[in-house]
């Protein structure tokens, strides 16, 4: 019964480096998103007006710091897990971003959804 349990320990160890070392997996987790910088913002307000502006995005330890200049100022704070962006600014909802292209592209919903912004490099 113990070789039993010793062969399946060994499989399972076996089978995660497999995962874990295929180049595909690899490059996810040696190549970190930089979204840190300044990037041009268009959205769309929960009662469809379109707003243009620039967003600073810095870098704080684990949180992202924001700070949107889009006719108003608003600044939030957030955090990145995966390819997601959760930005908290005050509203009852937060930003979600996806991050794309390496984070040259934030796209994100607001509002619960109703709003939604870009933001570009």
């Amino acid at each position: 019964m113990i070789k039993i349990k010793r062969m399946f320990a060994w499989g399972m160890l076996i089978a995660f480096a497999a995962v874990m070392f295929q180049p595909h997996v690899m490059k996810a987790v040696a190549q970190p998103y930089e979204i840190e910088g300044e990037y041009s913002a268009t959205g769309t307000n929960p009662d469809g007006s379109p707003y243009i502006g620039v967003v600073i995005i810095r870098k704080d330890g684990d949180m992202y710091r924001f700070h949107w200049k889009v006719g108003t100022e608003y600044y939030g704070h957030g955090t990145l897990k995966d390819n997601i962006l959760t930005v908290f600014w005050g509203a009852p909802d937060p930003v979600i971003y996806t991050v794309k292209d390496g984070g040259k592209t934030l796209d994100g919903v607001w509002a619960g959804g109703l709003g939604r912004e870009t933001l570009r490099r």
